[in-house]
């Protein structure tokens, strides 16, 4: 007992060391970006420019106030000749309307050059505050045929000392995650699960500190406007003006600096006290079970009277969590590949996915866990495959196929675990019943609808001429013409939605790792070196497992493509579209284990390796964090 209270004492203070060291290098990084600033600036304060510094064309002006009517063309020229760290503009408009910033300035050589900024003017906004951050000469705002009113004034240099606390957050939780990784590689070594664990919130706190308070993901949208109809329970509820302001506008919000984040929150909040239209009738379906827990947290913070942007903070907070605990125990019952699944869990695509409204995160997740197990049952040669773990196996696959049943082929991969593996003859043929019985149920799902009803039309994002019920009558009548079109379309994407940024190394609409070369070789090298042996007594991956892993995905491949082919494709195209790299993401890590070699020697003390590939994959998403969303939006 005294050994294990000095011991944690120990570990303890080594934390709070770690806390001051951390705290210190955020507070150093975020005020000597502030002091940089200020050195290169000759006025420290806030000044409006002095309207003979202003030229407008197009526009009309009264008393400082520059106006331009819906549907005319305008810029309004600023000549300043110094250093701007932010420039602000006041601004009234009942729509929404865009803009081009041209930024002349100076580049390291004292050459000027011009820069573009996509400003938004966005409806009951205030201002516009960009970050200029350089020695200017003049700024050129330019408006195109824009489809509201608008009127501008107070135009204003903000040069004034600003440390930046999300660049403080940032750089204090960054380096506590890879100190710690560092200080207690031996303990992390040991405990992989916990360390998985640990490094996923750590990024993820991060990723949901610098999240904007708008949608940025794909269909994030939908999936709130469903998140929050799961809490609906008078007929005729009306939804809240702030959950209709972000829906009905999606692409047109964006936010440019900390300010006007700022700005759109105190927006937010108070729309979320007013009313919009009536909401929709939500019906209750097999997707809806990915939106219980986000539904759920998100309608308890709304009725304890938090604030809108605190709401979505804590609701997406809660996907973090899922993923976190349901990874750890992945990496926990996996055989092999646990280091493999840990850097595949810290990248930036399923980082990104687990910290906004959506379920992928639940059938990524739920998935990677069922499959974890099954390999387990694989590998571990004297483990029985007790009822347990037959029911967690199950309920796992099924919990992550509910949203998305073309997954269901990985049920199969249940029904090959060998006969030695069950405590009895019964219990085989009653688990490999309920597997098939599953199968065919979760196939059910969206096959039967489109054969019952086979005037169904497709989704209008893949274009106008989509029709499940035509292209269904096109594969039943060539079917070879379709089974060439499909192996083509998954030949030319399968190393793109495998190893390319598509795959692992997308943040939706911020935009993709400019290097996804290196997530790639991260995940390549770690599959070949990985030869550690975790216990002994497991089996080697042979033949035998590859081709019932790989077929199993196979034919979930072919569904996936198949079932993107139905409904957001054309009839008659070639091209299959509406497929993304995120979709192979639940089984990505199975299918990459496959590969794994014991022919490599690895020799590298455990724990040294596995701080490297966990610090790297770490580096890689907040590196991704950082240029795609800190420095356009929250600086």
């Amino acid at each position: 007992m005294d050994r294990w209270l000095k011991e944690k004492k120990r570990v303890i203070k080594k934390v709070l060391i770690l806390v001051v060291v951390s705290i210190f290098i955020g507070g150093c990084i975020c005020l000597g970006d502030a002091v940089i600033k200020l050195v290169r600036t000759e006025n420290v304060n806030k000044e409006n420019v002095d309207t003979s510094n202003i030229k407008a064309k197009g526009f009309v002006e009264d008393d400082g106030r520059y106006k331009l009517l819906a549907g005319h063309s305008g810029k309004i020229t600023i000549n300043i000749n110094a250093y701007v760290n932010k420039f602000q503009y006041s601004y009234i408009t009942n729509g929404f309307n865009g803009n081009i910033i041209y930024v002349y300035e100076e580049n390291i050589y004292g050459q000027e050059e011009c820069t573009k900024i996509k400003d938004n003017l966005l409806r009951d906004m205030p201002r516009s505050v960009v970050n200029i951050n350089n020695k200017i000469s003049k700024m050129v705002i330019q408006f195109e045929d824009i489809e509201s009113d608008v009127e501008i004034s107070e135009f204003v240099v903000d040069n004034s000392f600003k440390p930046n606390p999300y660049l403080f957050f940032f750089w204090t939780i960054g380096s506590f995650f890879l100190l710690s990784l560092f200080v207690f590689k031996k303990e992390f070594a040991q405990h992989l699960a916990i360390s998985t664990t640990f490094a996923i919130m750590m990024i993820g706190v991060i990723l949901l500190s610098l999240q904007p308070p708008y949608f940025y993901s794909w269909d994030e949208q939908i999936h709130m406007k469903n998140i929050y109809s799961l809490g609906v329970t008078d007929i005729g509820e009306k939804l809240p003006e702030s959950v209709a302001y972000l829906y009905d506008n999606v692409q047109f919000i964006q936010v440019n600096s900390m300010e006007e984040r700022l700005d759109m929150m105190r927006i937010l909040d108070a729309k979320n006290k007013m009313q919009s239209q009536m909401i929709d009738e939500y019906s209750f379906q097999l997707n809806s079970s990915g939106y219980i827990i986000q539904g759920g947290i998100f309608n308890l913070c709304s009725i304890a009277g938090l604030p809108f942007y605190i709401c979505m903070l804590l609701s997406r907070g809660s996907n973090l969590l899922i993923y976190a605990f349901v990874l750890g125990l992945a990496v926990n019952l996996v055989p092999r590949g646990k280091r493999l699944l840990s850097i595949f869990a810290l990248l930036p695509t399923p980082m990104f996915l687990s910290t906004v409204f959506t379920y992928d995160t639940i059938v990524t997740a739920f998935v990677i866990l069922g499959l974890a197990i099954i390999l387990r049952q694989f590998l571990e040669r004297d483990e029985k495959f007790t009822i347990k773990m037959q029911c967690l196996f199950f309920a796992c696959i099924v919990i992550g196929c509910l949203p998305k049943a073309v997954y269901a082929p990985l049920l199969l991969t249940g029904f090959f675990v060998p006969k030695n593996k069950f405590e009895s003859k019964k219990n085989m043929y009653v688990f490999k019943t309920f597997i098939l019985i599953g199968v065919l149920v979760l196939l059910s799902t969206f096959v039967l609808p489109t054969l019952i009803s086979p005037n169904v039309s497709g989704d209008v994002r893949g274009g106008e001429d989509t029709s499940v019920s035509r292209q269904l009558m096109l594969i039943m009548h060539k079917p070879l013409s379709y089974a060439l079109v499909l192996l083509t379309n998954i030949k030319d994407t399968f190393v793109k939605y495998t190893l390319g940024a598509d795959a692992i190394g997308h943040f939706a609409y911020f935009g993709m790792n400019q290097q996804p070369i290196l997530c790639a070789l991260l995940l390549g090298g770690v599959v070949l070196t990985d030869s550690y042996k975790e216990k002994e007594g497991l089996e080697k991956i042979n033949w035998k497992h590859r081709c019932i892993i790989w077929g199993s995905i196979a034919i979930t491949i072919t569904l996936i493509w198949t079932a993107m082919y139905l409904s957001f494709t054309e009839v008659g195209k070639l091209k299959i579209a509406g497929v993304q790299g995120r979709y192979y993401l639940p089984f990505l890590f199975a299918l990459l284990l496959m590969f794994q070699t014991d022919k490599i020697t690895n020799r590298i003390k455990v724990y040294n390796y596995q701080f490297i590939i966990m610090a790297v994959a770490g580096i890689i998403t907040m590196q991704q964090m950082y240029t795609l969303i800190l420095t356009h939006t929250c600086l």
